[in-house]
């Protein structure tokens, strides 16, 4: 009697799963049909690009520059990489960038973001749709130039801490230096606290340049997708240990922020704010909860420090391997301070154009965050191509940057690029180291002031010179763009 019942149940289960088998092989057909549209190197048949691409971070740079000089001296205007069955579509410059990035609807963060959600949680950096506008337009007027220009102060004593520090007689890599100057200014801006980051060994930029390196290789080995593999190789339970590292410290700190906080204080002109405070005032109102704050402050502080140390750092680099350029910034940093050793103001920096023409040009080179990414929840066209839906379109700074159709020479070092008349003729979305449209970098501003102070500062007290040359330091596409030697300099006193 219950054999009838049973073959029943298995031909519906069958069916079931026939179904479902027969809508995946749909998709995948569909997908690669239309990625035959998108230009790139020959695939592999399963391995795809992976067979181009070595273990190490520089390799990978140098095949996304390579294949995008490839496309684009072919007439295409974007390009493909398939690692495995991971489709990666890469707009080559402003015209198509700007069909993604200033598109209301793909706002979603790309897959190899997820591996960022145990540190970072679903703060502004990952989150998406009505959450991402919600805290958005919430934060933004934390960015607000009248709370930007009352962190000048700061920047001014780290920076002077800074030149007393990396004082040698040698050439010494200055990265490590600059990386604990970056973080105790953006503990300040972001905490209220001093950790004294220059003077004492800090765990926290220890983790974040390794968790920057296990992010590379789960993106571009496939295979770190699956928890169980990353496991089994032991990077998983690296990767927990690093996490609570970076989390235990913000939750300490904001705890004893939280315990002692006055909401009165936000609403005072007079009193310099730590970005912590403004978001206990929101929480104070119920609008954001202790761990929405605690992702916020990990993202601001992440992105806050890596990437302003990667900027200030590759500029020095570029500067001190072509020393007239270097001799040309001094001598505007001393028509603006003379012989004094007084600190900055918000007027200084506004004097300082050729200072900045040069770290924009680092960053074209050099971008800090060489790319963000965004996975596409529908079919979507870019550049009069349709991209099928779970797509992974990569806005990679370094290819764009680089494209020889936009830039003259376009991997020498040359500031006059962004001299006005020169940058009018370039689409606005050829130069993207903030990333562009919504979901633009929200602290670009404070970044931007606080490289200026920084390298005012060193570049007032020292001559800097190096006994490489620019290509010697390889560019690892990490987290951030992190040079391989790091950044070894001579640091001459001009006193």
């Amino acid at each position: 009697m219950l054999t009838p019942v049973l073959l029943a149940c298995f031909a519906v289960l069958i069916a079931l799963k026939w179904r479902a088998i027969a809508e995946g092989y749909r998709q995948w057909r569909r997908k690669h049909e239309l990625a035959a549209q998108i230009p790139g190197y020959p695939t592999w048949p399963i391995l795809g690009h992976l067979t181009y691409f070595n273990i190490d971070p520089y390799s990978f740079f140098c095949v996304v520059i390579e294949c995008s000089r490839y496309v684009l001296n072919s007439g295409g205007t974007m390009m493909k990489f398939m690692l495995a069955e991971k489709m990666y579509v890469l707009p080559l410059n402003g015209e198509t960038v700007k069909d993604i990035v200033d598109d209301i609807v793909e706002i979603k963060k790309g897959h190899d973001y997820e591996f960022l959600l145990p540190w970072l949680g679903s703060g502004l950096l990952i989150s998406y749709d009505d959450k991402w506008r919600t805290r958005r337009k919430m934060l933004t007027p934390t960015f607000h130039f009248k709370m930007l220009d009352a962190y000048i102060h700061t920047f001014d004593e780290e920076s002077q801490l800074l030149t007393k520090v990396a004082n040698q007689e040698k050439e010494i890599d200055v990265f490590p230096y600059i990386k604990r100057c970056a973080l105790d200014i953006i503990c300040t801006a972001a905490m209220g606290i001093q950790m004294n980051a220059q003077t004492t060994d800090s765990e926290y930029v220890h983790a974040v340049e390794r968790i920057s390196t296990l992010l590379f290789q789960h993106a571009v080995w496939p295979w770190f997708a699956w928890k169980p593999i990353r496991y089994l190789f032991g990077y998983g339970f690296e990767s927990d240990r690093l996490v609570k590292t970076l989390t235990d410290f913000t939750k300490d700190v904001i705890k004893n922020r939280a315990e002692n906080f006055d909401v009165s204080v936000v609403k005072d002109d007079n009193k310099k704010l730590a970005f912590l405070d403004m978001l206990l005032a929101f929480q104070k109102e119920n609008k954001l909860s202790y761990e929405d704050i605690r992702e916020e402050v990990d993202t601001f502080m992440f992105e806050g420090h890596d990437t302003t140390s990667s900027g200030i750092g590759w500029t020095l680099w570029c500067l001190a391997c072509h020393p007239e350029i270097e001799e040309k910034v001094y001598h505007e940093i001393r028509d603006q301070f003379g012989d004094s050793d007084r600190s900055v103001t918000v007027e200084d920096l506004k004097e300082l154009k050729y200072l900045e023409r040069c770290i924009k040009e680092s960053m074209r080179l050099f971008p800090p965050v060489p790319s963000v990414q965004r996975t596409l929840r529908n079919e979507f066209v870019i550049g009069g191509k349709t991209l099928p839906k779970g797509c992974d379109v990569v806005i990679n700074a370094v290819a764009i940057h680089r494209n020889p159709h936009v830039y003259e020479n376009p991997d020498s070092y040359d500031p006059d690029r962004f001299l006005p008349e020169n940058a009018s003729k370039r689409h606005p979305y050829d130069y993207i180291p903030f990333s562009a449209g919504p979901r633009n970098c929200i602290g670009q501003k404070f970044a931007l002031n606080e490289e200026k102070v920084v390298l005012s500062w060193i570049l007032r007290k020292f001559k800097v010179s190096t006994s490489h040359k620019l290509e010697d330091n390889h560019p690892l596409p990490k987290l951030t763009l992190c040079p391989e030697m790091g950044i070894p300099l001579l640091l001459q006193s001009r006193d």
